[in-house]
């Protein structure tokens, strides 16, 4: 039986728990539905917050692979709008190179067409080179692998190249048992002799007096051609276009009839005797070039003092030779066209000096300029367009200073300007100037004849060049000339070592996009030279394309496989930590009800004290 007490008024105590129990009930239902999650603080459940915290993170890093994917295909897409471009400018150089290979074009209109091509040329480089994301160069050599983050550790990105191949300005050097002499290879050339694309080897043994042949396979390998035997003694050749057939010809120094041979290619990698030339005894030089700028490649002789020159009749055939008066005595002759007037210019260099001579009206050469350096001009000696400025400049090694080299820059009208010296630390006697790693720069390759090393230095965006690479043969060098060999659009070089061994020394390269190799609209024959080579270099930027569009397409996989993953984790945290809003709100109007029931009678519980005074009071 229940009694009225005055001390304790426990029924007052009992529902006052109640309502605070209803209150907090209250409390936490307001808590869930305002903020929509059933776990608002680890008390709520901290099993399920610990799995919940695990998903939510999932479901980030997963949000965050997305945008870092998205950014990928940013990339990737600039990449290929840059490769696309560049795609436009190799046809329009290919479209210009068939147009230059019509027979019904002068050599006026070919020249116009190689100087179209050269800028072309020059305008890929800089498309190449200036192709950027973020700062990033996207194809050039510093771009070599693109990796994507998507998700957790190394298994959670996406890498790949962008395909291409570009010089990494490192190289390695391989000896083919094909390359090989019995003698001395006085001299050699590269280019394509049967039509097949490939580089070959044409050179002149002076052992057996031969003209060999190696066959480039595209793979930097060759295998042995045909030879053809020279009546005397064959030490130089040279090649050009004698009979206006587009196929490249050879003239041979016979320095033991004192003549010089022609041979007529088939395009097969077969050459044919066409007669030769001669100009009397001592003969110790031929080169092939266009003194006149009719589009046929005449002949320059020297017998160690005098410069003779034979137009070409363009059927194979030559003029009578003419001696150039006011020259004796000239140490090394080379042609060039110095201001791209199609014409090339005899550059005699001796004791320091350089002499430019060009045609006559007389159709004999004669001097035009000449340019004093000091007695320290070295055998090694090329000419390139250092400055951009669309004349040819020499670079020459020092004989008088290991290491040093001296750039003098050509002029307006002809002859030579200003010079500059550089400090290679690395010899002189051979001196080969091209762009080796394919970034549109300039490099410079030497090799000291009587030395055992080919040297390799890069040029740099600020003009200056890196330290020499070194490339060590087996042997003394004696020789060094330069194409690609297998195939990769980067130029790589074959040296010869005295005695029968010749080096093939590979640019090695890394994911890029490599300059357009050197191509040349002067005549039907360069012309037809170039057809390969843009073919080849728009097979190379499609096959690019390919990888690219292949990785996009890979992203693209990726990006919605993540988008799957994080809703599905989303998803999943959801159902733990969301408040069930239906189930809630019941709760809410159960504990509302409770708490003002609880009200209500707890506002009867705090009367009963006051009845037992009404009762003392009776």
């Amino acid at each position: 039986m229940s009694r009225i007490t005055i001390n304790s008024n426990l029924p007052a105590l009992q529902v006052g728990s109640r309502l605070a129990r209803n209150t907090d009930v209250l409390r936490r239902s307001f808590e869930r539905l305002s903020s929509g999650l059933r776990i608002n603080r680890a008390s709520d459940d901290a099993a399920g917050l610990a799995v919940a915290s695990g998903l939510a993170v999932d479901s980030r890093v997963f949000t965050q692979g997305i945008r870092n994917l998205n950014d990928g295909i940013g990339v990737l897409n600039i990449a290929d709008g840059a490769l696309s471009e560049l795609s436009n400018v190799v046809i329009r150089i290919r479209e210009l190179a068939t147009q230059s290979a019509n027979g019904s074009l002068s050599s006026t209109q070919r020249l116009a067409l190689d100087r179209e091509a050269q800028q072309l040329s020059k305008e890929f480089s800089r498309i190449a080179q200036t192709t950027e994301f973020n700062g990033l160069k996207l194809l050039g050599s510093d771009f070599d692998e693109l990796r994507l983050q998507g998700g957790y550790g190394s298994s959670g990105g996406i890498e790949s190249s962008l395909g291409g191949a570009i010089g990494d300005q490192t190289l390695s050097i391989s000896f083919d048992p094909s390359m090989t002499e019995t003698g001395i290879a006085e001299d050699y050339l590269i280019f394509d002799i049967n039509n097949d694309g490939f580089n070959d080897v044409v050179g002149v043994d002076q052992v057996t007096s031969e003209v060999f042949t190696r066959l480039g396979d595209g793979a930097g390998g060759f295998t042995t051609g045909a030879s053809f035997a020279i009546s005397g003694a064959a030490t130089f050749l040279d090649k050009g276009d004698f009979n206006g057939d587009g196929i490249y010809d050879l003239a041979v120094l016979d320095e033991g009839d004192d003549e010089v041979e022609i041979l007529l290619g088939d395009g097969q990698g077969g050459f044919i005797a066409n007669g030769s030339v001669s100009t009397g005894p001592g003969l110790s030089d031929v080169l092939v070039g266009d003194l006149d700028g009719d589009g046929s490649d005449d002949l320059v002789l020297h017998n160690g003092n005098d410069i003779f020159s034979a137009l070409s009749n363009g059927n194979g055939t030559f003029e009578a030779v003419k001696q150039s008066p006011n020259i004796v005595g000239s140490a090394q002759i080379s042609l060039f066209d110095l201001d791209g007037d199609g014409r090339d210019q005899l550059i005699v260099r001796r004791n320091g000096i350089f002499v430019d001579m060009a045609l006559n009206s007389d159709g004999a050469l004669e001097k035009s300029n000449t340019s004093n350096f000091g007695a320290h001009v070295g055998n090694g000696y090329d000419a390139a367009d250092f400055n951009n400025d669309g004349l040819l400049d020499l670079v020459f090694a020092d004989s008088g200073a290991g290491g040093v080299f001296s750039i003098i820059y050509g002029q307006e009208g002809g002859g030579f300007g200003d010079l500059e010296t550089l400090d290679f630390g690395f010899g002189q006697g051979i001196l080969r100037v091209a762009d080796f790693d394919g970034d549109g720069i300039l490099d410079i390759a030497g090799a000291d004849e009587g030395a055992d090393l080919y040297t390799f230095a890069y040029g740099r965006q600020d003009g200056t060049y890196s330290d020499p690479v070194l490339v060590d043969p087996s042997g003394t060098t004696s020789q060094l000339e330069i194409g690609d060999f297998n195939n990769d659009g980067v130029l790589d070089a074959l040296g010869h070592e005295t005695g029968s061994l010749f080096s093939i020394i590979t640019s090695n390269t890394t994911s890029g996009t490599a300059a357009i190799l050197p191509v040349s609209l002067r005549n039907i024959a360069e012309s037809r030279a170039a057809m390969s080579v843009l073919d080849r270099k728009l097979e190379d930027i499609t096959e690019q394309r390919g990888a690219i569009g292949a990785f996009i397409s890979r992203v693209d996989t990726g990006i919605s496989n993540l988008g799957v993953a994080s809703s599905s984790y989303k998803a999943a945290e959801s159902r733990i930590t969301d408040v069930d809003v239906a189930s809630e709100a019941a709760n809410l109007a159960r504990a509302q009800i409770l708490q003002q029931a609880s009200a209500s009678i707890l506002s009867q519980a705090n009367q009963l004290p006051a009845l037992a005074l009404r009762l003392l009071g009776s």
